[in-house]
């Protein structure tokens, strides 16, 4: 509470020591303090854009705690996804839900993407559309695109039909993979754009899992499909 006294108004703070340190009391204690100061050195300007920390607090945390620069290998994700591949190929790479999969499932699943993707011309600065839900397979397809040299484009389900093929048409995507559960909701949204999409089904066959794939050239209204064979 405030009081005033001998021309000074005095602040006096209390606080349940069950719920707050002596710290974090004189921490609130600073906040307040820099905002009066603020307040009165600057008049004119709203509350909301005074500022509460302190100038020692705003060095910690834009500086000390934002000091989180890295040295890592000049590399791509994919030559080092490779490279742990090798590692530990029978090693646990992805968790979802109850399925587990490995690195050398993962790693032959993209290499088969990766194929794919180059047989029907897709290569260094080609953008390939990903449209999938969040799902082990959109890994497949976005390391298979890297793999083939592409560049990948996020067309997430969640975006509304005209951002897609707004998307589509300004990143001039040639090529997108699209899982099956999501495949009737891309036609419709880029079905203007012709861009020639790949269906791409994770089948569970006997314990294996494998690619299969389906070309499909948006044309208008009408979509042709024919089966691609996955070398």
């Amino acid at each position: 509470y405030f009081a005033e006294a001998d021309q000074e108004l005095r602040l006096t703070l209390e606080y349940s020591t069950d719920l707050f340190e002596a710290a974090t009391a004189r921490r609130m204690l600073g906040h307040l303090q820099t905002l009066l100061e603020s307040a009165v050195a600057n008049p004119e300007q709203h509350i909301s854009e005074l500022p509460l920390l302190t100038n020692d607090e705003q060095q910690q945390l834009l500086s000390e705690w934002n000091d989180t620069a890295r040295d890592y290998p000049a590399e791509c994700v994919h030559s080092m996804f490779e490279k742990q591949a090798k590692l530990t190929p029978d090693s646990v790479a992805v968790v979802f839900d109850n399925d587990r999969q490995t690195y050398r499932e993962l790693n032959a699943r993209a290499n088969q993407i990766a194929h794919l993707l180059q047989r029907l011309g897709v290569g260094p600065e080609s953008f390939v559309g990903i449209y999938f839900e969040r799902t082990p397979e959109m890994l497949d397809g976005i390391l298979g695109v890297l793999k083939a040299g592409g560049v990948v484009v996020a067309t997430m389900p969640l975006l509304r039909p005209g951002e897609i093929a707004t998307i589509v048409e300004r990143a001039k995507v040639h090529h997108a993979i699209v899982d099956s559960r999501s495949l009737d909701d891309f036609l419709t949204a880029a079905d203007s754009t012709g861009v020639n999409a790949v269906l791409l089904a994770i089948c569970q066959e006997l314990g294996v899992r494998a690619v299969v794939a389906e070309s499909l050239r948006l044309r208008g209204t009408v979509a042709r499909r024919a089966p691609i064979g996955l070398g």
